[in-house]
This record gives structure tokens, C-alpha cells and sequence, in this order.
């Protein structure tokens, strides 16, 4: 019987595998209208949408608008006797939509020290004669008609034909229920049908 130290049993061609992981060593920083505000840390590149999935998502009450700013870098050297500064920070502004449809997906990429802050929904004011009064989240493009069917219509004591859209504290005049597109910030109010 032959015996074998363990080095005599290796033999052939070894093979190891090594898997790399790379140390999160950035930071992005995610507030306003998200599930999760904080800091996260991530490594290598990050999109935008991968960051607003780090922080949980949109909140119920975000808007469309997200805000990318740019972490400041320092600038070129300061000339002689000229105080050092450093750039202005670069704020980008993006479609949250659009962003969670893929478009910007893989080609917006946040840097190192970047913050997205995700803006609240603007709302439109509704009272008078509706069935529910309130505020309402609005897309852009909508009709008076369609900003009144959020609030469950007009009543049957609503007077349609003379509905008050106050922008900026001021009365629009020409009203149109198909023509004229509701803002952000405006109040609509249907008053009572005279009897």
C-alpha cells in the first residue's frame, strides 16, 4: 500500500473561483415625495430610477417633477490672488413619468454626493355644488370638465353654466368646460342654481 502526503494528492489543474463585490463607496441622497427619504450608498454607476427604488418609490401624494442636483466639484485652480470657489450646483429637472417608463432609465446616472428631491403633486381646489369637495391631483392637459368629474360632477343644485375658476387669485373669464385647462393651484367653484 502506497501512501500519499497531501501534497501529492493535488494534482491536475486546481480551479478557484473568486466573485468580486465592490464596496458602496458613494453616497445619493433622496427626499420630498418618496416612501423612504434618506441616504443611500451604492457602488459603480446608478440611475435615477434605481435610486428612487432604493428610497421605496413615490409617495401617493408626488408629482411629476424630480430634481437632480448636481453635487458642486471644485473648479479650475484660482488665479493668483483670485479666492478659491467652487461651481454652482447643477440642478436637472426630470419626468418622474418618464422616468418610471424607462426613458431616462438607463441614461440619467446620479455621481457621487448628487440628491433627487421628488416634488408633491399640486392641487386643484373644488367646492360649491359637487358631490365631493376637495383637492385633486391634476395631469397636465386636464379640461375643466374633466377637473369636475374628479369631484364626482356638479350637483343636481350646481349651476354648471356659471362655474368660477380663480388662478392667482384672480377670476378667469370665458369660461369654457371643454376649452379652458385647469392649473395646478386653481380653485374652481360651482355655485348654487337660483330656484
Amino acid at each position: 500500500m502506497v501512501r500519499h502526503s497531501p501534497a501529492q494528492v493535488l494534482v491536475g489543474h486546481p480551479q478557484v473561483t473568486v466573485d468580486l463585490q465592490q464596496t458602496p463607496n458613494k453616497t445619493v441622497t433622496v427626499s420630498g415625495a418618496v416612501n423612504n427619504k434618506g441616504e443611500f450608498q451604492f457602488a459603480g454607476e446608478l440611475t435615477v430610477f434605481s435610486a428612487l427604488i432604493k428610497a421605496g418609490g413615490a409617495s401617493a401624494d408626488a408629482g411629476d417633477e424630480v430634481l437632480l442636483i448636481r453635487a458642486p466639484h471644485a473648479a479650475a485652480p484660482p488665479s493668483a490672488g483670485a479666492p478659491a470657489t467652487e461651481d454652482d450646483d447643477d440642478v436637472v429637472t426630470l419626468s418622474r413619468r418618464q422616468i418610471e417608463s424607462g426613458e431616462f432609465a438607463t441614461s440619467t446616472l446620479v455621481e457621487d454626493g448628487d440628491r433627487l428631491v421628488v416634488s408633491k403633486a399640486r392641487q386643484v381646489y373644488i367646492d360649491g355644488q359637487v358631490s365631493r369637495p376637495g383637492g385633486y391631483t391634476i395631469e397636465a392637459g386636464t379640461t375643466l370638465r374633466q377637473a369636475l368629474s374628479l369631484a364626482g360632477g356638479v350637483s343636481d343644485l350646481g349651476a354648471i353654466n356659471r362655474v368660477r375658476v380663480l388662478r392667482n387669485g384672480k377670476k378667469l373669464d370665458k369660461i369654457d368646460l371643454d376649452q379652458t385647462i385647469i392649473q395646478p393651484g386653481d380653485t374652481i367653484t360651482v355655485p348654487k342654481r337660483f330656484m
